[in-house]
């Protein structure tokens, strides 16, 4: 579960691996033009996003404010590494630029910190301790709450999290989620503004194709586009798929129907997944994936004949 406010800046960027870290000092993040939020600390990607949302996690059963323990090796396993030693030196480096994370947010219907006194600003983990046992006690700022009233808040999924191979995937995720609309769309300088992307325009429509092909194997958006509009403004836009209807219609029946043609394996698995769940076991998801292709193959008979 992620905030929609923190969701729509760049606090978390799809930067590459090996890419050099930008310092930050009360800067104000690109955002939407109800919120405004200041950044103080190291530039943060998507792996710490990925750490960040799993100490939410494993924080949800307790009060804010209370402490939490975990182990490290149980929380590389959540995260999908493998427990090498590289592994364990990563997760300890992203727990120390989590606490050095501070925010401030100015909001239409309510202030986080104040830019006057910004070391009064939301600490991402608000204090931790690391014991001889190799566990991690920290707490969440009950601040932290604040970002998630109104409703203001969307659900990632974690096992579709896991298998995304784009950074920049990663980043659209949460952003899919945080609008039930069924069209997507918006301006390519806002994406990339938003990314904090620092390259050319040029490539980074290579990279956000690449992001959103990574989506639509998963089934998270389906038709994405990026096309130039009469006015010269490039557009990005994709259709969020239903995950269930009211009449209880599957996945695959809504897509299958809206969508002719033929699909690819990766297409056919990604929906099985999606109607199975994500507790479904690989020979389960892969009977189904058939099942889906047979049917798409007698429409297409039907269809002809």
């Amino acid at each position: 579960m992620m905030s929609n406010h923190l969701i729509r800046t760049c606090l978390f960027a799809p930067i590459n691996r090996g890419q050099k870290r930008q310092e930050h000092l009360e800067t104000k993040l690109a955002s939407r033009s109800d919120v405004q939020l200041f950044y103080s600390g190291t530039q943060l990607d998507e792996a710490d996003r990925d750490v960040f949302l799993q100490l939410v996690y494993e924080a949800r059963k307790q009060a804010l404010g209370e402490p939490v323990r975990i182990s490290e090796a149980r929380l590389l396993s959540a995260l999908g590494k493998t427990r090498g030693g590289k592994d364990y030196d990563w997760l300890r480096d992203t727990i120390r630029r989590l606490h050095r994370a501070t925010i401030v947010v100015e909001h239409d219907q309510y202030r986080i910190g104040t830019r006057r006194r910004p070391e009064c600003g939301l600490h991402l983990i608000d204090r931790y301790d690391r014991d001889s046992d190799g566990a991690y006690c920290f707490t969440l700022d009950p601040r932290i709450l604040t970002l998630f009233s109104r409703h203001e808040y969307s659900f990632i999924d974690w096992n579709i999290r896991l298998r995304l191979r784009t950074n920049i995937g990663k980043w659209l995720q949460p952003l899919v989620a945080s609008s039930s609309n069924t069209i997507h769309r918006y301006s390519l300088n806002d994406l990339k503004e938003w990314m904090s992307y620092q390259g050319r325009e040029r490539d980074f429509i290579t990279a956000l194709k690449s992001g959103l092909a990574d989506l639509e194997r998963e089934y998270v958006v389906l038709s994405p586009t990026v096309a130039k509009k009469g006015n010269g403004q490039i557009i990005v836009s994709w259709t969020r798929p239903p995950s269930k209807t009211k009449n209880g219609i599957r996945p695959s029946q809504a897509y299958l129907s809206a969508m002719p043609g033929q699909l690819s394996k990766d297409e056919l698995l990604a929906i099985a997944r999606q109607d199975l769940g994500p507790n479904a076991d690989l020979p389960s998801v892969e009977k189904w994936a058939g099942e889906l292709k047979g049917r798409l193959r007698n429409r297409g008979k039907q269809t002809t004949g």
